[in-house]
């Protein structure tokens, strides 16, 4: 098994396909899901699974920054769905700096 990440970032023949607006779709048709572990100073391993619902994409507009406001700073990683010029205008004109993660699993 490979990351979804790992896979888009790494260098090859293969290049990521650029990111777009997803079409219409109904909650749960299509779920996305990514598992990582990580290991704390005293050797105790956490599992985490992140779900990520496709009809859902654009709800951190429609939730956290409807509720919380535009945060100044997002992170992401260098997944293929987040590589558009319309996702980075849409960051821009609410004011968010992009930060992309370095590495990878």
């Amino acid at each position: 098994m490979a990351c979804d990440t790992c896979v888009e970032t790494k260098r090859g023949p293969k290049g990521t396909q650029p990111g777009k607006i997803h079409e219409a779709l109904d909650f749960n048709d299509v779920v996305g899901a990514h598992g990582a572990s990580w290991t704390n100073q005293r050797g105790t391993t956490f599992h985490f699974m992140h779900f990520n619902d496709e009809a859902t994409l654009q709800t951190f507009l429609n939730t956290w920054v409807q509720w919380a406001g535009p945060c100044q700073v997002l992170y992401l990683d260098r997944a293929g769905e987040y590589i558009s010029d319309e996702w980075a205008a849409t960051l821009q004109g609410e004011g968010i700096h992009v930060s992309m993660t370095n590495d990878c699993c």
